[in-house]
């Protein structure tokens, strides 16, 4: 019978000759796993390339067919937390925060509203919902400047192109007015000056804007992958419009359900990018046929999953839009909802020269 340390010298020399011995058995395992997982994704993709080629081809089901592919191979993580390592991050997180004087994320930059919701933060979805016309396109650009002196901001315009965005940004930074900018024959050599100083700050800043249209809730959460991929964490995500994601319809999703997978999309990608998202709405025309025309809950479109969704909803009023003897500058952002803190009303101003808001305690400049 072989000796023990001829039985070992025999397991090293059936080791090395690239044999399996029982204590390699589970990366051995691992390994025919993970070459089972290539195969059967190597399969998945020649059946969505030969069906790329079949006349009539529907690209949502080939696409759907290549996602679930890819959920099946991809290797499990586990999001599982037992509460005791949940309660230690809960402490730890308490510790951090005593340190600070204020809460972390991004203040908006309007002191009243600050007062409410504290700042824009990590994995949270803000909705801000107005009826076309009340400036809730300027508050994004606005809250997106003021972020991207933190990070890097990606902003979905569906609705505006680029261009059009990179022109009211101009107008807001440099403090001119916007028909200004459209008629620049009218620009005097003050304005130039201004313009010239503004531009070249927010050449520097890393704000990028995708104006591509007809895109769907996956194909957003794809683009603020690659977005972040390339440009790191982002520091806030905005989508221009909610109801302009053109979820695609599978003949039994209603107008609803189909919106809805638009801000849970929006909710998804804040969680996985560990950012805050903020996503535009609109509202119905239900608040212009009551007489307090002040935007509620329910006048948000498709409002079921919204509502559900977000941790915060805020909505922007302007009386003079409606009234043309009321003060034309008095701008007020509803917390319709706040999951984390108070709702009430907090004040602004509105400059519709420039397509800005002003905090009320800073005046115009």
């Amino acid at each position: 019978a072989p000796t023990r340390i001829e039985h070992l010298q025999d397991l090293a020399s059936w080791s090395a000759m690239g044999g399996a011995i029982p204590a390699h058995a589970s990366k051995h395992a691992q390994t025919i796993m993970q070459l089972a997982r290539l195969r059967d994704l190597r399969f998945a993709a020649l059946q969505v390339a030969e069906g790329c080629e079949v006349p009539g081809a529907d690209p949502v089901k080939l696409g759907a067919r290549l996602t679930q592919q890819l959920d099946t191979t991809a290797p499990p993580t586990s999001t599982l937390q037992g509460m005791g390592s949940i309660m230690q991050s809960v402490f730890m997180e308490l510790e951090e925060r005593s340190k600070r004087e204020a809460p972390a994320g991004i203040k908006t930059g309007f002191a009243e509203l600050d007062g409410f919701i504290g700042a824009l933060e990590a994995t949270r979805l803000y909705v801000l919902a107005a009826r076309p016309g009340m400036g809730k396109t300027a508050m994004m650009l606005q809250l997106c400047l003021t972020a991207a002196l933190k990070g890097p901001v990606y902003i979905a315009s569906l609705e505006m192109t680029g261009k059009g965005l990179g022109e009211r940004a101009l107008a807001l930074e440099a403090r001119v007015d916007a028909g200004l900018i459209r008629e620049p024959w009218r620009l005097g050599d003050r304005h130039w000056s201004a313009i010239l100083q503004a531009s070249a700050k927010l050449a520097k800043l890393p704000l990028h804007i995708d104006d591509a249209s007809n895109v769907t809730p996956a194909e957003l959460a794809s683009r603020v992958r690659a977005f972040a991929r390339k440009h790191g964490q982002p520091a806030l995500v905005a989508v221009d419009y909610l109801q302009r994601l053109s979820a695609p319809d599978t003949g039994t999703a209603n107008r609803a359900e189909r919106v809805g997978a638009g801000s849970w999309a929006c909710k998804a990608i804040a969680k996985d990018h560990h950012c805050p998202v903020l996503l535009l709405s609109q509202l119905n025309r239900e608040c212009e046929n009551r007489r307090d025309k002040h935007p509620k809950m329910s006048d948000l479109k498709e409002s079921g999953d919204i509502e559900q969704d977000a941790d915060v909803v805020l909505a922007l009023y302007r009386e003079g839009y409606y009234e043309a003897d009321a003060d034309q500058t008095l701008a007020e952002v509803l917390v319709l909802k706040n999951r984390h803190g108070s709702m009430g009303t907090a004040n602004a101003r509105w400059i519709g020269a420039q397509t800005r808001f002003a905090d009320v305690g800073f005046g115009y400049d």
